[in-house]
C-alpha cells in the first residue's frame, strides 16, 4: 500500500472511533417517546410519536442548537423541530441519507451529521455538505467541542 492510502485509511479508523464513542454518548430513543407523566408545577410536556407528528418513533441523537432548534437523527432521516412543526431534510432531499446516527453542534454553529451509511455531513445553516476524510479531522481537531448528541 503507499503511503498516501494509509494516512486516509487511519484517518477514516479515527472518524469512526470518534463516531461510536459519540453514539455511545447520544440520547436512547426512550426518552423522547416515553409515557411517564412529569408531576413538577410550571412544565408543560408533550410526548411526540408518530400519532401526533413526529415522522419516527425512535431517534438514535438528539441535539438543541443554539439557534432553538430541536434536532433528531433517527433512521427515519434528520429532523428539526421549530417548536410547531417537524422538518425532515432527508425527505426531502437535502441531506442524502435517512439513517442519522449522531448530530453535533461545533463552536463556529456548524451542525455535523454522522451517518450510519454515507459519512458525515455537516450544515451551515443554509446548506448540507459531504465532508472529505481529510477534511474532517482538521475541523474537528480545532473545534471546542460542546456536545455530543445532547446539551
Amino acid at each position: 500500500m503507499n503511503t498516501l492510502f494509509k494516512k486516509n485509511r487511519i484517518l477514516q479508523l479515527i472518524i469512526v472511533a470518534i463516531f461510536v464513542v459519540a453514539s455511545a454518548l447520544s440520547v436512547p430513543s426512550s426518552s423522547i417517546v416515553s409515557s411517564e407523566e412529569v408531576n413538577e408545577p410550571g412544565y408543560v410536556r408533550t410526548v411526540f410519536n408518530m400519532t401526533n407528528g413526529l415522522p419516527t418513533d425512535e431517534a438514535n441523537a438528539v441535539l438543541q442548537t443554539d439557534d432553538g432548534y430541536l434536532w433528531i437523527g433517527s433512521y427515519g432521516g434528520l429532523l428539526r423541530y421549530d417548536g410547531s412543526t417537524f422538518r425532515n431534510f432527508s425527505a426531502e432531499g437535502a441531506i442524502a441519507t435517512p439513517s442519522i446516527s449522531i448530530l453535533f453542534e461545533d463552536s463556529a454553529g456548524n451542525l455535523w451529521i454522522g451517518s450510519s451509511d454515507s459519512g458525515v455531513f455537516v450544515y451551515d445553516g443554509e446548506t448540507f455538505k459531504a465532508v472529505p476524510c481529510t477534511e474532517k479531522i482538521r475541523i474537528f481537531k480545532h473545534s471546542r467541542l460542546r456536545g455530543i448528541g445532547r446539551r
